[in-house]
């Protein structure tokens, strides 16, 4: 054990060894545990983990915890963990947890007590030891972590409410100071203080007592749990739960006559005063529950563990009901946290219980939360960049979501510039408040979209069919059930799915001058038109302020937001500033507009030279590589620069979950419209709600609720020549266009 690390660790649950996987390989950790590591409460957990399961349960798993909580939960906090849900069990997944599945190889799912429907994953009924132990297997293979055994924390080493790291002592009575950047608790809970209670005795709340000695906050400290159902035994030490998922799966509540006393599926707190008041009123030392109900295929195969337990104590769930009584289970309150799981104290966390699509073209970078200071602050700069007709629950869920999108994004091997010491480099871009922009020189999209197409290309189960042009949807009473598609000799096919996705790009085609790849022209809008799928915002189209200036035809090349973000200046014909440079795109895009109006000139001019040859030619090598094939080296003078059409703000209106008004239609990128970027988009805010919502569709699709398609004969003649249906297509799109713009004059 040394004297310092990046970050101290205390405990060796999920959360400790989760925590302690999501921090980069390259920081020195220190994990410690009062006993063996596999001694946590964490293995304990018999039921299982929930997940949302689609955009249509929201609502209801969102009321479920509300409602057992007695609506005195941190709303959004209950909003972070089910929007995370489906981020952590693919997680999970991928690092082999082995949830059980059905014979088809899908996940199944069970439903505990006050769930309004099943949406818990289990293995057997030990989900909690499947799941910590493959974390901590995972840990143990990792060199930057230290795991160290039998040493308890006694202290924290502070100075001025700043933590800077530990005081533990084996059980020899020594003692050591270990000294670290940042100390994350998450010992578990204080059940070893009561003599009935399912938790290991040596999770006893040394943790909460260290907090009261450096006056750390503390929150509800008496909301502690009762769970209804642990098996009733003579013997002393640790009780054994009797899982809510029996009583999801059927399991009856009974008193000595062998009568229901109460409804099984309520809360935990309401169970077990029902328990305690038939207790009471028949003088007893417990109640029965009767898994028969289950039938014994469901016990030997779901709830091996508590069958095997049951037959300890003499009794056959099989054959007959077993003795409960409820404990001390779980412990709500401890020390208070803010959504980033930062404590009263700073540095102390606590934690627990193709290669032609637009996005190739994009320079600047993607966005992602730099930490839970940046939230305000990064909510902000989005909602006032789209002038305050953003979504706000679409922006919260996309920046909450960052933060796992490009952890994701560095797993996949994507080559984010890192400074000298291998910390990720943040740029700032115009409307920002300040750095938050990761980026790979200037052509991040095409480092980001490129690393997924190669992976992309290795999946035997995914087939790729280039130069194939979707031409019209196959739908009946509003159910998407495929796509008809079109060759370059228009040849036709109809492919059938049970879902759709349709993430085409804008619209950038349909105009003169834009960054955009002239076949992105917004054929999925005009099929969309067709068959009266819902569009939003239609006449939200952003104008880039700096897309270097040329006489020549074709895709305008654009100067990204984050040569301004970097110092570069806008001038007018004499050399003189004229605007703000950091104000969002459409303030920027008017004043260079009413600046030539001004000056009667075709362009404005880009001053690089603040930024110095070094950045100019690290960061920039692309842009600067096209304005000497141009003939201006930006090293030495301005470059010309004028608007150009560039993001399209609406299209096909989506939910949360990206579903489009029609069934089993999904929607991501720059097609859809979810109400992010509201009337213009902040600078690099494309690519991370892209990721964000496509990873949406692919979960919803996953865990959503299914819908039958009836299969439909499609009458293929109707289909002759693709340019001319994509022409009537392009006419609807800007006639539409113009139809919104005339509705708000």
């Amino acid at each position: 054990m040394k004297e310092y690390y990046d970050v101290i660790i205390v405990g060796s649950g999920a959360a400790g060894l989760y925590c302690a996987l999501n921090l980069p390989e390259r920081k020195r950790i220190l994990l410690i545990t009062k006993q063996e590591a596999d001694q946590s409460d964490s293995f304990l957990a018999q039921g299982g983990i929930c997940m949302l399961r689609g955009e249509d349960d929201y609502q209801n798993y969102f009321e479920d915890t509300m409602r057992a909580g007695h609506y005195e939960n941190n709303a959004r906090a209950v909003d972070l963990m089910i929007r995370s849900s489906n981020s952590v069990i693919r997680d999970l997944v991928e690092r082999k947890v082995d949830f059980t599945r059905d014979e088809t190889g899908n996940l199944m799912f069970t439903r505990e007590a006050a769930h309004s429907q099943p949406r818990i994953l289990f293995h057997e009924d030990i989900t909690g030891k499947q799941i910590t132990q493959t974390l901590l297997n995972e840990v143990k293979t990792k060199e930057n972590i230290e795991i160290c055994e039998y040493m308890t924390m006694v202290d924290l080493i502070e100075k001025d409410n700043v933590c800077g790291g530990i005081i533990i002592m084996d059980t020899e009575n020594n003692v050591y100071p270990v000294y670290a950047e940042h100390v994350v608790l998450a010992c578990g809970g204080l059940g070893g203080l009561y003599q009935n209670s399912t938790n290991f005795p040596h999770i006893s709340g040394d943790a909460l007592g260290i907090a009261l000695k450096h006056q750390i906050q503390l929150e509800h400290m008496d909301y502690i749990q009762i769970h209804p159902t642990t098996l009733y035994s003579q013997k002393p030490g640790r009780r054994f739960l009797v899982s809510e998922s029996v009583r999801g799966e059927g399991a009856l509540l009974l008193d000595k006559n062998g009568q229901r006393f109460t409804d099984e599926l309520q809360p935990r707190d309401k169970v077990s005063q029902a328990i305690f008041a038939q207790m009471e009123k028949e003088g007893s030392d417990c109640v029965w529950e009767d898994m028969r109900p289950l039938g014994k295929d469901v016990i030997l195969s779901h709830f091996p563990n508590i069958y095997q337990q049951c037959l300890e104590e003499g009794y056959d769930p099989c054959k007959e009901p077993v003795p409960v009584v409820p404990a001390q289970h779980y412990f709500m309150g401890g020390i208070k946290v803010d959504l980033g799981s930062r404590t009263s104290m700073k540095r102390l966390y606590a934690c627990g219980e193709a290669d032609q699509s637009d996005s190739f073209l994009a320079q600047g970078g993607i966005c992602m939360l730099r930490g839970e200071d940046d939230y305000q602050n990064y909510f902000e700069d989005t909602m006032r960049a789209g002038h305050y007709e953003n979504n706000a629950r679409a922006v919260d869920l996309m920046i909450r979501s960052s933060n796992s999108v490009i952890r994701d994004l560095v797993e996949r091997k994507v080559d984010f510039t890192r400074d000298e010491t291998g910390n990720l480099m943040f740029t700032r871009e115009a409307a920002h408040s300040q750095p938050r922009i990761l980026f790979h020189e200037d052509i991040t999209g095409k480092q980001i979209t490129q690393t997924l197409l190669n992976e992309v290309k290795t999946k035997e189960n995914i087939e790729i069919c280039e130069y194939m042009t979707m031409v019209d949807l196959i739908e009946k009473d509003n159910v998407c059930g495929g796509i008809i598609i079109m060759d370059t000799e228009n040849n036709v096919y109809p492919v059938y799915a049970e879902h759709v996705v349709l993430a085409c790009g804008g619209l950038g085609g349909l105009y003169q001058n834009s960054t955009n790849f002239p076949h992105i022209s917004g054929d999925a809008l005009g099929i969309a038109l067709k068959h009266q799928i819902q569009l939003e915002h239609m006449d939200y189209i952003q104008i880039h302020p700096t897309t270097l200036y040329s006489q020549k035809p074709g895709r305008r090349f654009l100067v990204s937001e984050s040569v301004r973000g970097e110092g570069a200046l806008l001038l007018d014909k004499n050399g003189q500033r004229f605007t703000d440079e950091l104000q969002p795109r459409d303030k920027v895009s008017q004043a260079i507009f009413a600046q030539m109006e001004k000056e009667g000139s075709d362009c404005v001019w880009e001053d690089m030279r603040p930024l110095g040859k070094d950045v100019i030619l690290s960061h920039f090598p692309n842009i600067y590589q096209q304005c000497l094939e141009e003939g201006y080296d930006p090293c030495k003078e301005p470059v010309p620069v004028v608007p150009a059409q560039h993001y399209f703000m609406g299209g096909i209106k989506v939910d949360l979950g990206s579903r489009t008004s029609m069934k089993r239609l999904y929607a991501c990128g720059e097609t859809s419209c979810n109400g992010v970027h509201g009337k213009n988009r902040l600078a690099s805010n494309s690519l991370l709600e892209s990721l964000v919502f496509a990873r949406r569709a692919a979960d919803d699709i996953l865990f959503g609720t299914k819908t039958e398609f009836r299969c439909t004969q499609v009458d293929i003649r109707q289909y002759e020549d693709r340019e001319q249906i994509l022409s009537e297509y392009h006419v609807a799109v800007r006639n539409e266009i113009e139809r919104v713009k005339n509705s708000h004059e």
